[in-house]
């Protein structure tokens, strides 16, 4: 500070002068005569055309971390004392807290604009709220998706007119992630899907981010998947209910025996009939297919029975199941 610009931007390393030294050391030093002082570097004299007498360095320190030094030179009456060091030291230890919190205000600044600009490139919706609810930041999706959330305005009244599971009251006392779902129907179907988590802001401030996405496509695919499926069951309700009862059969271990017309004697199942061409028949156990077989019974499978049974289940019903297009 008033050396000029040429010398404002000389860097000395650590160590290097007294100035060095004081910052190496972290320690404030008082120097009487500089030439007697094998710390002194005269570069700065040498370059300046300044000619240094006496010197009192102070550090600047914040959190047991050195900032920088704070010099002062040539006392115009006397010498340095203890009273110019007392004094010194209040000024840098101000100068410090000033400085850190400089950098540190630029560090957040430069830390939001980072995260407004990964806000602004992504397709969801994306909301910045503090503890009660208010809007601080809101990207363009969100803008699009929402009422127009605006800074400062309570994010609820951004919802208004949407159904919002769980409630925004809920999704604010809550201290952990929460999944949400939020939906209307005027002006403009719509549905979205997203989660809140809270985070800690700009001095350890309470804040939560909003992330939503329009799922409006894929709530309808899944309504008409729904009925599609609603469709065939109940078209299906009778053959359906015939193979669901096969279940029984099959996890007890049956097989199916058919009177073509010429079967002799009498076997033991239960009566039934062959669902492709409805001619009666038996389920048998395992044990006495070679007796039916020897007494001219056809013996089929259970897989092949429920096989056919749903073959002839759709054909049956294929002109209820699709129409022309399909």
């Amino acid at each position: 500070l008033g050396l000029g610009p040429e010398l404002e931007r000389v860097r000395l390393k650590l160590g290097q002068g007294i100035a060095g030294w004081v910052a190496q050391s972290g320690k404030t030093t008082l120097v009487p005569d500089v030439k007697a002082d094998p710390r002194w570097d005269s570069g700065m004299d040498k370059r300046s055309g300044f000619t240094t007498r006496s010197i009192l360095a102070v550090p600047m320190k914040t959190k047991d971390r050195v900032l920088g030094v704070i010099e002062v030179v040539n006392k115009k009456k006397g010498q340095f004392g203890e009273e110019d060091r007392r004094v010194l030291e209040a000024f840098a230890a101000q100068a410090a807290v000033a400085l850190d919190n400089a950098r540190l205000f630029s560090d957040l600044r430069d830390e939001k604009g980072r995260f407004e600009a990964v806000l602004s490139e992504m397709s969801e919706g994306a909301v910045v709220t503090d503890a009660p609810g208010r809007v601080a930041l809101a990207n363009a999706s969100a803008r699009h998706l929402l009422n127009d959330p605006r800074t400062g305005e309570s994010l609820a009244d951004s919802f208004s007119g949407f159904r919002v599971e769980p409630q925004v009251d809920r999704l604010l006392a809550s201290s952990g992630e929460e999944r949400f779902e939020a939906s209307r129907e005027r002006p403009k179907l719509l549905h979205l899907s997203g989660t809140v988590r809270p985070f800690a802001g700009e001095g350890g401030a309470a804040r939560r981010l909003w992330v939503f996405r329009d799922v409006t496509e894929e709530r309808r695919e899944e309504a008409l998947k729904g009925e599609f499926f609603s469709l065939i069951s109940h078209k299906l309700n009778t053959p359906l209910s015939s193979i669901i009862g096969f279940c029984d059969i099959l996890m007890a271990d049956k097989t199916l025996a058919m009177d073509p017309g010429n079967a002799a004697g009498e076997i033991d199942g239960i009566p039934t009939r062959d669902p492709a061409f409805g001619i009666p028949a038996l389920w048998i156990s395992r044990a006495d297919v070679e007796e039916a077989e020897l007494n001219g019974y056809t013996c089929v499978e259970p897989a092949a029975v429920v096989a056919t049974h749903l073959s002839e289940a759709f054909r049956e019903h294929a002109a209820d199941l699709v129409g022309r297009q399909e």
